[in-house]
């Protein structure tokens, strides 16, 4: 496992720079995501369980990019989030609710055993 330090180290060396060099050149990748996960691929970047360090390597993707040494796909334009609404008031105490949850009438714990 490498920390995202090590793996900038490892990014920078000039035996890895042609390496990486002909990864993004090789596909044109949707995203700076895809091109992490190639790169993991690429030069072994994963933890203890085999499972791709992506953040780090992304964020030393990012690093080398800010210093001119490779060029990232172009953010993806994301679909119209909704924005969170705002209440014009305070939502009202609730009126008839108890206040321990055993004075709930009617109310039981079932257990789910399967998804029937």
């Amino acid at each position: 496992m490498r920390l995202q330090s090590q793996i900038l180290q490892t990014l920078r060396a000039p035996e890895a720079e042609a390496r990486l060099d002909s990864i993004v050149a090789r596909a044109k990748f949707e995203s700076s995501t895809a091109l992490g996960r190639e790169v993991c691929a690429q030069f072994g970047f994963v933890d203890a369980r085999g499972t791709a360090q992506l953040t780090g390597c992304l964020k030393a993707l990012a690093v080398l990019e800010t210093e001119r040494q490779i060029t990232l796909p172009a953010p993806r334009p994301h679909g119209h989030r909704p924005s969170h609404r705002r209440l014009d008031a305070p939502v009202p105490a609730p009126v008839g609710v108890p206040a321990q949850v055993r004075d709930v009438e009617g109310l039981r714990l079932v257990v789910v055993e399967d998804e029937a």
